[in-house]
Formats: C-alpha cells, sequence, structure tokens
C-alpha cells in the first residue's frame, strides 16, 4: 500500500464530497500530504494489507495486517461492546487511519457539511507537517480497531464467528428481537460447535420462518450421519460422509427418511431429557404425545411447502414462542454434536 495513494484518497475524497454539497464548490486540499508520516511510519504503512472484508447490515467488518500484526477493523460505529479478552483496543495514529481509509474506502460521515471539512483544512498547516489525524479521522465513517491473535483469524470460519459475537452482544444490528435466552443459546454453540454457516445467516435472518430454516438446515446433515457412519466403516470407505452420499444419491436416488430420522435423534439417546422437556413445552405439535422431532419437521414443512401463505405461517407462534424454540434448537444442535461427531 502506497503512502502516496493513502493520502490521494483523502485528498479526492475530501474534494468530491465539496463538490457534491455544493457543485460551485472550487475546494481544494491546499497540501500535498494530507497526514503527514515518519520513515518508520512510511515502512509500516507499505506492508499493510487488508486480508478479509465482509458487510453485515449496517456494519462492515475487516481483517488488516498492519505492520505483521493483525487488525480486526469494524467500521460504521465507535462504541460497540466487544467481549473478548485476546482483542486489544489500538490507538488510532497516522498509519492506522490511512491503513484502514485507503482499504475499505472510506465514506465521509454521514452529516458532514462542506463548512465542516473547510473548518477542518483550514489555516493551512506547514506542508512537512500536515493536518492531525484526529481532526481528519472525525470527517470520515467512524470505525472500531483490535489488534488480535493471529491464530484468532487464519480462517474464515473463525472471522465469522469473532463477527458473530459482536452482533449478538450490539443487538440493534440485528433484524430479529432475540431474547437474552436465545442470544446465550447462539453465543454458547459457537463456544462448544463447529462454526456452520447456516448459524450464522439465521442469527441475520429477517423474519422467523427464515431464521428457524437455517437452524433446522444444520440438523440435515446429522440425518445421513447415522446410517452413512456405519456403511462406510463397513465397506471401508476412505472419503468423506458427504461424498458417499452424494454418491449413493446420485446412483440409486437414496436419502435418509427425514421424519423418521427426526423421531430417532429427538430422543433420550441423542438428546438430555431436560432439554426434551423443553422442547416438548414449547406446545408445536398436534398433540402432546407427538414425537418432538416429528413436531419440528412438520413445522419446516408448513414453511417450505406453503410459501404463499408466508405470512400467517409467521403468525403461527408468538415471538415469545419463536425465541424459545430457536434457542431450544440450537441448545439441540450443540448436545446432537456432542453424541454425533459429525465427519463431513
Amino acid at each position: 500500500m502506497e503512502v502516496r495513494q493513502c493520502n490521494d484518497y483523502i485528498k479526492e475524497t475530501l474534494e468530491t464530497y465539496c463538490r457534491f454539497c455544493n457543485p460551485d464548490s472550487a475546494f481544494k486540499v491546499p497540501v500535498k500530504h494530507v497526514i503527514h508520516i515518519s520513515e518508520d511510519e512510511f515502512a509500516d504503512l507499505n506492508k499493510s494489507k487488508l486480508e478479509y472484508s465482509i458487510s453485515i447490515t449496517q456494519l462492515r467488518f475487516a481483517i488488516i495486517d498492519i505492520n505483521s500484526k493483525k487488525h480486526l477493523v469494524v467500521v460504521g460505529s465507535s462504541n460497540l461492546l466487544v467481549e473478548n479478552d485476546c482483542f486489544t483496543p489500538v490507538f488510532i495514529d497516522n498509519v492506522i487511519f490511512l491503513s484502514i481509509a485507503k482499504s475499505l474506502n472510506l465514506n465521509i460521515r454521514e452529516g458532514i457539511l462542506e463548512a465542516d471539512i473547510l473548518d477542518s483544512i483550514y489555516p493551512i498547516e506547514e506542508e512537512n507537517v500536515g493536518y492531525d489525524v484526529e481532526n481528519v479521522a472525525k470527517l470520515f465513517e467512524s470505525f472500531m480497531v483490535y489488534e488480535v491473535p493471529e491464530q484468532e483469524v487464519k480462517r474464515e470460519p473463525q472471522i465469522k464467528t469473532h463477527i458473530a459475537k459482536i452482533l449478538l452482544a450490539n443487538q440493534k444490528y440485528l433484524y430479529l428481537p432475540f431474547t437474552s435466552n436465545t442470544i446465550n443459546s447462539y453465543v454458547q454453540y459457537y463456544n462448544n460447535s463447529k462454526y456452520d454457516d447456516n448459524i450464522f445467516n439465521s442469527s441475520l435472518a429477517y423474519c422467523w420462518r427464515y431464521c428457524f430454516l437455517d437452524v433446522y438446515r444444520c440438523i440435515e446433515p446429522i440425518f445421513r450421519h447415522l446410517p452413512l457412519s456405519r456403511l462406510k466403516q463397513e465397506i471401508g470407505f476412505q472419503d468423506s460422509i458427504d461424498v458417499l452420499y452424494e454418491k449413493i444419491y446420485n446412483h440409486c436416488g437414496w436419502r435418509p427418511q427425514e421424519t423418521s430420522s427426526m423421531e430417532i435423534l429427538f430422543t433420550d439417546q441423542y438428546i438430555s431429557e431436560e432439554l426434551l422437556q423443553k422442547l416438548r413445552s414449547t406446545n408445536i405439535g398436534d398433540s402432546p404425545d407427538e414425537n418432538i422431532g416429528k413436531s419440528i419437521y412438520k413445522l419446516r414443512n408448513k414453511i417450505v411447502h406453503h410459501q404463499g401463505f408466508s405470512a400467517n405461517i409467521e403468525c403461527l407462534l408468538t415471538e415469545e414462542k419463536w425465541n424459545e424454540l430457536i434457542g431450544l434448537l440450537i441448545d439441540s444442535l450443540v448436545e446432537l454434536r456432542q453424541k454425533i461427531p459429525y465427519d463431513s
């Protein structure tokens, strides 16, 4: 990342925004380097590298390597609750600001006026001093920066797990009104189970039925694990269960029976009696004696096969009951994966 490119980006963004606010504006940043940096800072900035970036709801998350250290950047807020002892807040100095501004194409902060920019730029500073980074940074989108251990952000699932926990701790950035119990179920899942994109997506769903379906999709691979793990061992198949399932399905059209599979999974053989009792208390079945696994599968069918009545399906359960069901299903996944280590 070149210093000139970083400073040019700051200048062009400020000048373009002023022209947007006032088409007749002739404003030009009067110095070559908006942010002046030392020789040591120059070396650090040249080694900066954007490694990962994703936008979720109103926030943007990124991993940037600055001076051979990994940094988690969250753009869109400066007061998020981040509960992770491994993350160290970082002071925003010249190198940090320029690296982030250029890497993530920071925009001018909402509500900034041309007059605000002029107040920060004038009076003209000395060419070799530049402007105070704090005065320039306040014109751009707010962000937070944390130094993170490299082993915590080596793979995308690790990064998205940290992002999920940040979002769950700052609920206003989620669409659904999760209760504290539901949020705790999500956090416990991330602490105890293998990362799954479906769980991540469920927490970002904008309606309860899609949230439910995303969680249900995490159960589906376990259906085939039970019969195919035994078959894999018996025939000495060396590849994964997923590959075995694909071969059998492509050649024979076989797939596990979902009703019977759910009825087997949701028994005290795989799920604790305490959790089963809580699931039964949701009363989502047609009768109190119905196997809760079967009831969950029937609710899934109502959503999947009756899209024309999706608005009514959303109202099948109250907000309180949806929260209860989602949280208990996530708890069930934790127990299922402890009893049935999923070999993909």
